[in-house]
């Protein structure tokens, strides 16, 4: 089996034995010339050595997988349509025996090394062909490669419907019915699919991003079916002690501002969560505000102390909605499984959703709501300054790196720069204004928006003055990425690429996007690799790749190969790294931990 952890993965697709009779043996083949009705078992068998036989000739094998639900834990596969070129077959396990059959006949042609695997929506179909032990090699997603091709302009995924009527002129049911014509009919357009598509990826030159895509769609459908288990008891207090918060701030907010919640507008109940009331009741109360974020009501808690209490609430507010997190623990499980989209934003990064485990609080707090399994440790393990790293890599900004080659901290000697000091003399404050100085200047952020982005992002206050100033020192020492963003700001690219040559097109003079994209983009390239290289690494020690965020990987494994878990996840990081960034360094610490708080 696949997954070996047997308290949240189980066996799927559960067959029936029925008898073999014309009747319950609705199955189709076709030769290129015409569709021949299989009436009985020696039929299929007949025909699937043929087919088998044939696949052993052929480049490629279309393949279209359906199920009787989209829940791996509760419903099952109900057909597999396979296509060689003109000919093709389907199969419907549940007249022909138990999983281990169905794992049988495909794993042969599912693991053959020259045989590329065509699928549209790979991910879809792995996460019930992950759990039966097959393993596809050598994949291509015609749904991925549309999506690239579109360079950033398709971030929802193209059903194969749509991508047959665009690329094919065809048209394919949506629901394919159990149809077994439309089955066979759905597995030939995915093999034409590839034979259209190849070619434009390759003029696009998108073919080593759309390697990494491909084959990124096997870990991906492993870190949902793993999933997460949540400390269910930790998770519930926190979100009991901020409901509590809630309460009392709202009613100490209303209170000191010398008003009741109710009666505000002509009877109707004051309600705090709209940002709308808020507004009016502040100003009705002589606070001079035209909006109600944090950044504009956090300076003005000195003169109005009440607002800590509204921002008390909301900070309470965020984590009571962490509630919903407990909705989404699977009831076969126990764990919660979020959908990963490996395309969902336009810089190439994973979307995470149901629940988006993304956005979960980053406080050590929370965070210790995440935990392994009994007899379990985490490994988690992250790229340091990866995003600097990568800037330094396009920019060629000869400071930049000589401080990575020489194992430097570029927030302490941009904090230097800024402050005049010896980078042993710069204080832990200092060195969190330059974190904002670095990670918003390499983006060609205004004074006005670098002082915000400060305030809000790392808590570090800035006047306009300073940022102003930070801004001239900065783009002075960093002389090589004031030369990138001159080039990209007089040739106003409208196609921007990463070091992998994932490409998305941007506004004509938009220069933050131009700039912004083939970092983040190149930052996906290489988590999506790491990725890659580690899924295989990994299970001969039983560990589980169980989430993903931005730049970060989260590992499950047995405690007594933990250790050797973080060396494969250190190893596999570094040298995806590697690939991209030749001239900069990326060491990566794993660490083993027992929950997410952990990380250091």
């Amino acid at each position: 089996m696949y997954v070996e952890n047997k308290h949240h993965i189980v066996t799927l697709c559960t067959m029936s034995h029925q008898v073999e009779t014309a009747e319950s043996l609705p199955i189709l083949t076709y030769d290129g010339k015409q569709v021949n009705l299989l009436q009985s078992a020696g039929d299929f068998s007949q025909s699937w050595r043929g087919f088998c036989a044939m696949a052993q000739q052929e480049r490629v094998l279309a393949v279209v997988v359906t199920t009787n639900g989209p829940d791996p834990w509760r419903h099952r596969i109900t057909n597999v349509g396979l296509a060689l070129g003109t000919s093709g077959i389907v199969l419907k396990p549940e007249h022909y025996g138990e999983p281990q059959k169905l794992r049988q006949w495909l794993e042969p042609l599912f693991a053959a090394p020259r045989l590329v695997k065509a699928f549209h929506n790979a991910k879809a179909a792995l996460r019930f062909l992950l759990p039966l032990g097959i393993i596809p090699s050598k994949i291509f997603d015609s749904m991925l490669a549309e999506q690239l091709l579109a360079a950033g302009d398709m971030t929802r995924e193209p059903s194969l419907s749509e991508t047959a009527r665009h690329r094919l002129q065809l048209d394919i049911p949506d629901d394919l019915h159990d149809d077994p014509a439309h089955l066979l009919a759905a597995a030939r357009a995915v093999y034409a699919l590839r034979s259209v598509l190849v070619p434009q990826l390759i003029q696009a030159q998108l073919v080593r991003c759309a390697q990494i895509e491909f084959s990124c769609t096997v870990p991906t459908a492993a870190m949902e079916l793993n999933g997460l288990r949540i400390d269910v008891a930790h998770l519930q207090q926190i979100v009991s002690q901020a409901a509590q918060r809630m309460s009392e701030a709202s009613r100490a907010f209303t209170t000191e501002f010398g008003s009741t919640q109710k009666n505000l507008f002509g009877g109707a109940v004051f309600n705090i969560n709209s940002d709308q009331q808020v507004l009016q009741y502040l100003q009705e109360h002589g606070v001079a505000v035209k909006r109600v974020n944090r950044a504009v009501l956090k300076p003005l808690v000195g003169r109005y102390p009440a607002l800590r209490h509204l921002l008390d609430y909301r900070q309470a507010a965020a984590e009571k909605a962490l509630e919903s997190y407990l909705e989404h623990i699977h009831p076969v499980t126990g764990r919660i499984h979020p959908t990963y989209s490996q395309l969902a934003a336009a810089t190439g990064r994973y979307g995470c959703s149901n629940p988006n485990m993304q956005s979960f609080p980053r406080s050590p707090q929370h965070r210790a709501a995440v935990v392994p399994a009994p007899g379990k440790a985490f490994v988690l393990a992250d790229y340091s300054q990866i995003e600097l790293r990568i800037v330094a890599q396009i920019s060629r900004d000869k400071r930049m790196l000589e401080a990575f080659r020489n194992h430097g901290d570029l927030h302490v000697l941009t904090a230097g720069i800024l402050t005049d000091k010896p980078p042993h003399a710069v204080t832990k404050e200092e060195r969190q204004a330059a974190k904002a100085v670095n990670f918003g200047l390499i983006y060609s952020m205004g004074a006005r928006g670098l002082a915000a982005y400060s305030e809000q992002t790392y808590g570090v206050e800035m006047t306009q003055a300073e940022a102003e100033r930070f801004r001239t020192r900065y783009f002075q020492a960093y002389t090589g990425v004031a030369a990138w963003h001159d080039h990209v700001r007089n040739t106003k690219p409208t196609m921007v690429r990463t070091l992998a040559n994932r490409l998305r097109r941007v506004p004509e003079g938009a220069l933050a996007q131009a700039l912004n994209s083939p970092v983040q983009g190149t930052g996906a390239d290489i988590l999506k690799q790491a990725l890659v290289l580690l899924f295989p690494v990994l299970r001969p020690l039983g560990g589980l790749i169980v989430g993903v965020v931005h730049d970060e990987i989260l590992v499950e494994v047995p405690t007594t190969q933990a250790e050797a878990a973080a060396k494969a996840v250190a190893r596999a990081m570094e040298q995806a790294a590697g690939e991209f960034l030749p001239d900069v360094p990326c060491p990566v610490e794993a660490r083993v931990a027992g929950s997410w708080a952990e990380k250091g």
